[in-house]
């Protein structure tokens, strides 16, 4: 159980800078999810934190020792990799029990401790197999089990889930979070899955391009994007965004081709006033945020069906709307033809402003 503090981490390969100028602070027992796109820069973080790469700038500390002098295997911390990294051949006891063996404990505490995170990990049925006669998920379990059973300052986890299918994944979601908080211990976890992050992360940073973009509670970043591409990336539907421009006679926003005009809220009126860019503003909405009906006349906004998309438990509706596209959530009692005419209707206490030039939200 330890508190990580990453301060101004820095690390280039050549021209390329994957890590700029990065501060986190990791809180004792927390789950800290770092979410962000292929290339971000999250593994290479992550992999400056273990002491697998060595970086250009700025320091790291454990329970408020600098630890950047120190050899990964003098930092304790347990590294859970994308493949697993299992000994083919040895069994799964042998897998688990290696860091201990490492450590010349007896033969006794180790069989107990194998056998205490076996338990944990509802594999103990396993523990003669090899690798090769395991699944994905099995083999999840033991990587995990090998790190879990050192007891270390930390768990570092790099995409751990990426190589099982879905239903194994959201399964292991699940058992992720029961074992952090079984253990009672600091999880530092990456991932390029918004689901993962939103389900698991007591608080999440969103990197892109080597530069943490927000950090938060997962609800108050889908809730309060802080610029453009955290509204982008986090949602399933995208966030809806479309251009246009703010009208300070009528305090109504109105997209660039005229289609529609749209009450500022007072809460956001005088932000948007303010800015500089008044002309070059995004409009941004979620999918559940937007409201449809048949009834044209309760002073929605009206549009067609462009695509429809049935998803079982819900429909994801695409309008067109002037020269923008807005998706809309819809329950799957709600069903309309392609072509139809419908009224879009907002919930404007949880719409966003956005500035094009900056990128930045109008808060």
């Amino acid at each position: 159980m330890s508190s990580i503090s990453i301060q101004h981490m820095t690390k280039r390969f050549g021209s390329n800078v994957a890590v700029n100028d990065v501060n986190l602070e990791i809180k004792d027992r927390e789950f800290v999810v770092l979410l962000g796109p292929t290339g971000a820069g999250k593994t290479t973080l992550l992999r400056c934190v273990a002491g697998l790469e060595r970086p250009d700038g700025g320091t790291v500390s454990i329970d408020g020792q600098d630890i950047k002098a120190q050899a990964p295997a003098e930092r304790d911390l347990a590294f859970v990799f994308q493949s697993y990294a299992l000994y083919p051949r040895k069994t799964v006891y042998q897998n688990i029990a290696f860091p201990l063996e490492a450590r010349a404990m007896s033969k006794a505490d180790i069989a107990a401790a194998v056998k205490r995170v076996a338990g944990m990990l509802h594999i103990e049925h396993l523990l003669e197999r090899r690798p090769a006669q395991l699944s994905g998920g099995e083999q999840q379990r033991v990587a995990l089990g090998r790190a879990m059973v050192r007891r270390p300052h930390a768990f570092l986890m790099d995409e751990p889930l990426t190589n099982l299918d879905f239903k194994l994944r959201a399964e292991m979601r699940s058992e992720l979070k029961r074992i952090q908080q079984e253990l009672s211990e600091t999880f530092f976890y990456v991932t390029n899955d918004q689901v993962e992050a939103m389900s698991m992360a007591d608080r999440m940073a969103v990197l892109n391009r080597g530069v943490i973009q927000q950090i938060g509670v997962p609800q108050e970043v889908y809730e309060h994007p802080i610029n453009l591409f955290v509204a982008g990336f986090i949602g399933s539907p995208r966030m809806n965004l479309i251009k246009c421009k703010f009208d300070t006679a009528t305090s109504t926003l109105i997209d660039s081709e005229d289609a529609w005009r749209l009450p500022v809220p007072n809460g956001l009126r005088d932000a948007v006033a303010a800015t500089r860019n008044t002309d070059d503003l995004l409009f941004g909405v979620r999918a559940e945020d937007v409201s449809l009906s048949e009834n044209g006349g309760d002073g929605g906004i009206p549009g067609s069906v462009y695509v429809v998309e049935p998803l079982g438990d819900r429909t994801i509706y695409d309008l067109r709307v002037g020269g923008g596209i807005f998706k809309v959530k819809a329950p799957p009692t709600f069903r309309v033809p392609t072509g139809k005419q419908l009224n879009l209707s907002f919930n404007l206490d949880r719409i966003h402003i956005f500035d094009a030039q900056t990128q930045q939200a109008i808060l």
